[in-house]
């Protein structure tokens, strides 16, 4: 959650949390986002979501206008933070009963698998009014994170990637959203790959970040088609940005040995 504060440009970070936890949910404020995630790291949950109350964000050396922001970290089974579904006291309604269910199928799929190891994950979604272009804000994505991200979150071993989309109009909706699947990595794979998340990547995103030798290895694949940018504070990270000329089919082929391919894949 520490990582918010790369996008928000020194403004003091408070907002609202809502909690998942054995079936309930419960919602409560912040005020400091350090305060918060001590307060979090004492707790077992299954899910968190965080609303921060930040309204714009300095880009290309002006303001945008933030339209929506919000943060969801999915626990593993396998992190520490996580609710056992066997410790669940359920409020015996539909929402509470189908939240028990989906907990103890994730687990029974891992134990299914002999799977000891799960990535957590963290999504970070903006909402922007911005007249950047998509590369120029993928630009920006890169180098903060590279530039802002400090040392400690190292032990987390954080990897992920980040892309920029407009939003599509739904007719039945009568308006347009968002549509975030192409960055949701764990719904690509098989859950026998979860391991390796972190050590590949399951595709070719326009912004990657990893671990340096994950990220070198894909920027001396793609040659001039790529740039790495290397971590200012955090000793093992680095980001790297793939070319907008970059053909993805071709590139595919030159970075297969740091992707997850053949069955387990799911698209």
């Amino acid at each position: 959650m520490e990582s918010v504060t790369t996008f928000t440009d020194g403004q003091p970070l408070k907002g609202r949390v809502k909690l998942y936890a054995q079936g309930a949910i419960s919602h409560s404020s912040f005020t400091e986002i350090g305060a918060l995630v001590s307060r979090m790291a004492k707790r077992r949950f299954n899910e968190l979501e965080l609303t921060p109350d930040v309204s714009w964000l300095r880009l290309g050396g002006g303001q945008s206008h933030i339209k929506f922001v919000e943060c969801t970290l999915s626990v593993s089974p396998t992190c520490a933070l996580w609710f056992p579904a066997g410790e669940w006291k359920t409020d015996g309604d539909r929402a509470s009963d189908n939240r028990y269910r989906t907990a103890k199928s994730h687990e029974d799929a891992l134990v299914f698998h002999r799977i000891s190891r799960e990535p957590s994950v963290f999504c970070l979604l903006l909402v922007l009014a911005t007249n950047l272009t998509k590369d120029a804000l993928l630009d920006e994505c890169a180098n903060r994170l590279a530039k802002t991200l400090p040392e400690s979150l190292d032990r987390l071993r954080i990897f992920g990637c980040c892309d920029v989309v407009e939003p599509i109009f739904i007719p039945q909706l009568k308006k347009s959203v968002v549509m975030p699947q192409i960055f949701q990595v764990m719904r690509k794979v098989k859950p026998p790959a979860y391991p390796e998340l972190g050590e590949r990547f399951e595709s070719l995103h326009p912004l990657m970040f990893g671990s340096r030798r994950l990220c070198t290895g894909i920027s001396d694949a793609l040659g001039k088609e790529a740039k790495l940018v290397t971590a200012n504070r955090a000793r093992d990270f680095a980001v790297v940005r793939s070319a907008p000329t970059c053909n993805e089919e071709s590139a595919k082929k030159r970075v297969v040995d740091w992707l997850i391919t053949g069955t387990d894949k799911l698209t």
